[in-house]
């Protein structure tokens, strides 16, 4: 505990209940971090109370990311609030398993402004502030295996917005290695909702992970969380460029 004393960490996406920015949001607060808490709605506010409650520190910042002015306002909290920024996690994003055949342009457009701008315009003004003042940060964002190999149930607007997501990781490491700033993806293999509860395409991707995973069970948020408490911290330092899948070794995320 205390690994992240004083450090300052935004988590875009991390208000819903279940979620896996919940879960990092959480994680990185009970190590000491203050936290930005970012998603769309008042569910932000119910986690940053969530960590203010246990005695961490938190505010919450309603934003639909995808633009650099939303980026911006993120920034700003943090540094208003807690008056700095060193740890960024782009974990804001749209699950989808649209069929080549029937993809929609709007939905489209939905999924890659979330994943693709959402990671680009809130990753730009945060290693902005870090350079000019000097910080020697933590970028973290979140792709998928289904990015690195793509999905054969479909989701090429999910898989290929992913994928960006790995070019960007590896492009910013080596521009920003200069100002010591260390840019890392992960492959999360998590469940984010009640099985029992899931549209078939969900409850198939879920059995596959299980009946694939060499442990036999679907991971949950909890399972994620230590990588990315650990990337944060100053012990991950020498670390950057890296896409590191944290799953059952299941292949399917």
């Amino acid at each position: 505990m205390g690994k992240l004393n004083g450090k300052v960490a935004i988590v875009t996406g991390a208000g819903s209940p279940l979620g896996l920015g919940r879960a990092y949001a959480l994680a990185l607060a009970k190590e000491g971090c203050s936290v930005v808490v970012n998603d769309i709605n008042d569910s932000a506010d119910q986690v940053a109370n969530e960590i203010t409650d246990a005695g961490g520190k938190a505010v919450a910042a309603v934003a639909k990311i995808g633009t650099r002015s939303a980026g911006e306002m993120l920034v700003n909290t943090a540094v208003e609030a807690f008056g700095r920024i060193d740890i960024l996690v782009n974990n804001a994003g749209i699950v989808s398993f649209a069929k080549v055949a029937e993809l929609d342009e709007a939905r489209w457009d939905e999924v890659f402004n979330v994943h693709v701008k959402g990671t680009a315009f809130c990753t730009s003004p945060a290693v902005k502030w870090m350079i000019d003042n000097q910080v020697k940060g933590k970028i973290i964002n979140v792709t998928s295996t289904a990015g690195m190999y793509g999905e054969p149930s479909g989701g090429s607007d999910y898989c290929g917005a992913k994928a960006a997501i790995i070019g960007m990781t590896k492009t910013h490491s080596r521009e920003l290695a200069e100002h010591g700033i260390c840019v890392n993806a992960i492959a999360p293999g998590a469940l984010t909702m009640d099985i029992t509860k899931m549209p078939p395409a969900f409850k198939e991707v879920a059995d596959k992970m299980t009946a694939t995973s060499v442990v036999q069970r679907v991971g949950r948020p909890d399972d994620v969380t230590p990588l990315i408490t650990f990337l944060a911290s100053d012990d991950a330092s020498y670390i950057t460029g890296q896409i590191i899948a944290a799953t059952g070794n299941s292949g399917v995320v």
